[in-house]
């Protein structure tokens, strides 16, 4: 074997390693010693010094000055910021929309929020004639539907409390009344999905499930949109099954585990 060749082979050996030890680090270990992480992977203690020399250089990794102890560095919070901010979330969802297109022959609309209002990020619509469109890019304010309830009860409170100021009625079926609001936020917290009847256009029952990416935070919406004449009491709990497990499997596919710690 030539000289190239083996250089090459221990290249690759020592990113393994590298990767290795950040795989170390977890929630409930965020800090490790050297001597535990050599410890963990096994590695000869001045290997291990190595790569965490190089890893640290690099602010991948971090080391307290008082207790010498490592942790996850501003480089690996940075690159996991991108990941989210660019991950494909259009490609994601829609093969999971499309089938709860084809189950319903109802619309369905994925909403992301900016500031104060949900916009509409995609959207496959009913190929029946009486149905609602939705254009993507619409922007509409975030207080009346089920998308909004998601937003709002995954949002921070003083946030919420602030918009939930600004509510006029859309229709005479949009929730005005601070109370009233707070108590259907109460109940997508424990249901995991937002119904809606009306509230935002007139005749349209709406059902909506929130989707979370790799760190646990709200990344979207998936809705449901039916004229209120063709929902059921059946076809109503299968709608709300389905936008359950279609954004369950949407937010598995954006790096999502639902493991309470």
């Amino acid at each position: 074997m030539n000289e190239k060749v083996i250089k090459n082979i221990e290249g690759t050996r020592t990113i393994s390693k590298a990767i290795a030890v950040l795989k170390c680090f977890s929630i409930t270990a965020p800090t490790l010693s050297q001597a535990e992480i050599a410890r963990k992977l096994g590695l000869p203690v001045p290997t291990t010094s190595r790569i965490l020399k190089v890893l640290h250089e690099e602010g991948i990794i971090d080391r307290d000055p008082k207790t010498k102890r490592f942790r996850l560095g501003h480089l690996i919070s940075t690159l996991g910021v991108i990941s989210q901010e660019t991950a494909p979330l259009k490609q994601i969802s829609l093969p999971v929309m499309e089938g709860i297109r084809e189950l319903f022959n109802e619309t369905v609309i994925l909403m992301i929020r900016d500031g104060n209002y949900r916009i509409c990020y995609e959207t496959l619509e009913s190929h029946l004639p009486l149905k609602i469109s939705v254009k993507k890019g619409t922007k509409t304010i975030i207080w009346a539907g089920a998308s909004s309830k998601i937003f709002l009860a995954y949002m921070a409170e003083k946030e919420r409390d602030r918009i939930l100021e600004e509510v006029k009625p859309i229709t005479p079926h949009t929730i005005t009344d601070r109370e009233q609001m707070i108590k259907e936020i109460d109940k997508v917290r424990q249901w995991g999905c937002a119904l809606s009847q009306s509230e935002r256009k007139e005749g349209f029952y709406s059902v909506a499930a929130p989707i979370f990416n790799a760190y646990g935070n709200l990344a979207a919406s998936l809705t449901l949109v039916a004229p209120s004449i063709r929902v059921t009491d059946l076809s109503l709990d299968e709608m709300i099954t389905e936008i359950k497990r279609g954004a369950s499997e949407i937010s598995a596919g954006l790096g999502f585990k639902n493991i309470k710690i």
